[in-house]
């Protein structure tokens, strides 16, 4: 997530304005979340975590390395979850709840603003976790019809 600022630097206004009421917009940086994000294209609007997080929501969280980390949810428990990038299929087991920044309320895909409530979203949202084991093959087999593609030009 990266415009010419450090997310690490823009933390405490991001606080600030969730723990308000209020919504804080980033844009995207990194492939983990294609093809629902693509960086120097999308941003997600961000609110204030309260407490629940649901199978497919998107939050923002910080690792224990410091880094700033946008993946989807795909278990939650009582205390922690479980997260995946939509552009990956290996999961990130037993993420703290407190690591959580912030939970995206919509995402902008090409200009369009997308509600995290809304239909579409959630549908895309349970569809690609379901196909997250068969990922690794899917991508494996895109970049050969790719390349297949490329030498017959």
């Amino acid at each position: 997530m990266d415009s010419g600022y450090r997310l690490e630097d823009l933390l405490p206004i991001i606080e600030e304005k969730l723990k308000s009421g209020g919504t804080f917009e980033i844009n995207i940086n990194g492939t983990s979340m294609l093809p629902l994000l693509t960086q120097k294209r999308d941003t997600v609007i961000l609110r204030a975590f309260d407490g629940k997080l649901k199978k497919y929501d998107i939050p923002l969280y910080r690792r224990e390395d410091g880094a700033f980390v946008l993946h989807r949810a795909v278990r939650t428990g009582e205390n922690s979850f479980c997260a995946c990038g939509d552009n990956q299929w290996e999961i990130e087991k037993d993420i703290a709840y407190a690591r959580i920044v912030g939970v995206t309320a919509a995402v902008v895909r090409n200009g369009k603003k997308i509600s995290e409530n809304s239909f579409g979203y959630r549908l895309y949202g349970a569809i690609w976790t379901l196909f997250r084991p068969m990922r690794k093959y899917i991508f494996k087999i895109r970049g050969l019809l790719k390349k297949w593609i490329t030498r017959k030009r």
